[in-house]
C-alpha cells in the first residue's frame, strides 16, 4: 500500500474544483486527481477531522460493487476512535450516480441512493440535506425535536447517536404499514420495512395486505418496486457476467446473444418486488397477489412504493489489521 498524503476535510464541490496537496512534500504543491489521489466521500464517511490520512490500495486489489470492474480503492481511519472506512465503488460509478464511494448516499441530498431514486420517480426530491434534517428537527413525542433527544440520550448512555438515513413513503389515498422483522421491543429490529398501499379498500383490507407484503420484503430483499425501476449499472455489471459465462459455452453468436438477454431477464425478474414470487406460497407473483387482493375486496389496489432499511447497511466494519495500521501511522 501507498499512501496518498494529509487532504484537508472539504465537501464534494470543494474537493472536485480543488485537486491540490501537499503530499508530503513541505513547500511543495502536487496536483492530484479526484478517483485517483483521493476518493469522493460524503463527510459523514469522512469523520470529524480537518486532516486524514488516506491508504491508496495497489489498484486493482478490489473490485467496484456495482460495475466489477477493477479500481482504485482507499482506506482511512477519521480520528483515534473512528472505524476503519473502505472505498467499495469506483470513481466512474461515483461520479456518474453522484454518490460517496464508500457508504453510497447521494453526496448532494445525503440520503441512500434507493431512496433518492425512488423520490426522483415519485416526482421529487429531498431538500435542503434530506428527510434526516428534517426528521432532526421534528418535534419529539414529551418535549424538545429530535436531535435534542438523541443528545439527551448520548449524554446518559455514553454512546453516539446520528440520524443517519430516512425512508419517505407516502399514499393520497390508502395506507403506509410499517413493519419490524423479529422486533425485539416495539419499532425496534433489525430489519424495518415501509409499504405504500394506494386506493380504495378498506383499512380492514390493505393492513393485513401491507403486512404480508413487508414481511415478503424482509425476507426478499427486492432491489426496486419493478424491472424498470432497477439501476442500470446493476443490470449492465449482469449483462458483462452472463456475457462470460456465455461465451464459454463456445455457441453460435446469436445464441450466446440470446443467452445473455435471458440471463439479465431472470436477474430483473428475480430483484423486482412486483414480479418475484409471494414468499408465503412461492408461485404466485407479488403483483398478482395485490390483483387478486383488489378483486376480492371490489375496490382499486396499488403496491405504490416501499423502504427496506436493514441494521448496519452501508457502514464499513471495523478491521483489525495491525500491520496496516503500523503502515498508515508510518507513512508506508
Amino acid at each position: 500500500m501507498a499512501s496518498g498524503g494529509y487532504r484537508p476535510a472539504m465537501g464534494v464541490e470543494q474537493h472536485l474544483a480543488t485537486s491540490v496537496a501537499t503530499n508530503g512534500v513541505p513547500g511543495q504543491k502536487t496536483e492530484l486527481q479526484v478517483g485517483t489521489d483521493f476518493p469522493i466521500v460524503c463527510e459523514t464517511c469522512l469523520g470529524p477531522n480537518p486532516y486524514v490520512r488516506m491508504i491508496k490500495c495497489r489498484f486493482g486489489e478490489k473490485l467496484c460493487k456495482v460495475s466489477n470492474v477493477p479500481m482504485q480503492s482507499f482506506r482511512w481511519k477519521a480520528g483515534p476512535h473512528g472505524r476503519f472506512k473502505e472505498t467499495i465503488v469506483c470513481r466512474e460509478v461515483a461520479v456518474e450516480k453522484n454518490i460517496c464511494q464508500a457508504c453510497l448516499s447521494d453526496m448532494t441530498f445525503g440520503v441512500p441512493v434507493g431512496v433518492r431514486d425512488a423520490l426522483l420517480r415519485a416526482g421529487g426530491a429531498p431538500e435542503h440535506g434530506g428527510y434526516a434534517e428534517a426528521l432532526s428537527n421534528a418535534a419529539y413525542p414529551g418535549g424538545g425535536t429530535v436531535a435534542e433527544k438523541l443528545v439527551s440520550n448520548i449524554a446518559t448512555i455514553g454512546e453516539n447517536q446520528n440520524v443517519r438515513r430516512v425512508g419517505h413513503v407516502e399514499v393520497s389515498q390508502g395506507v403506509v404499514v410499517p413493519y419490524v422483522h423479529n422486533a425485539a421491543a416495539p419499532g425496534l429490529g433489525k430489519i424495518g420495512v415501509l409499504v405504500a398501499l394506494e386506493g380504495d379498500a378498506p383499512a380492514d383490507v390493505l393492513e393485513p395486505l401491507g403486512k404480508q407484503l413487508a414481511m415478503h420484503i424482509a425476507a426478499a430483499f427486492p432491489l426496486a418496486l419493478s424491472a424498470d425501476d432497477i439501476d442500470p449499472a446493476l443490470l449492465e455489471r449482469e449483462r458483462a457476467i452472463a456475457a462470460e459465462k456465455a461465451a464459454e459455452s463456445g455457441k453460435p453468436a446469436e445464441i450466446v446473444a440470446k443467452m445473455v438477454d435471458g440471463a439479465v431477464a431472470k436477474f430483473a425478474k428475480e430483484q423486482a418486488l412486483l414480479s418475484q414470487l409471494f414468499v408465503m406460497d412461492n408461485k404466485t407473483p407479488v403483483a398478482d397477489v395485490v390483483a387478486k387482493a383488489a378483486k376480492d375486496a371490489g375496490a382499486s389496489i396499488t403496491l405504490k412504493n416501499y423502504v427496506r432499511f436493514q441494521l448496519g447497511e452501508g457502514i464499513e466494519k471495523e478491521v483489525s489489521d495491525f500491520a496496516a495500521e503500523v503502515a498508515a501511522a508510518a507513512g508506508v
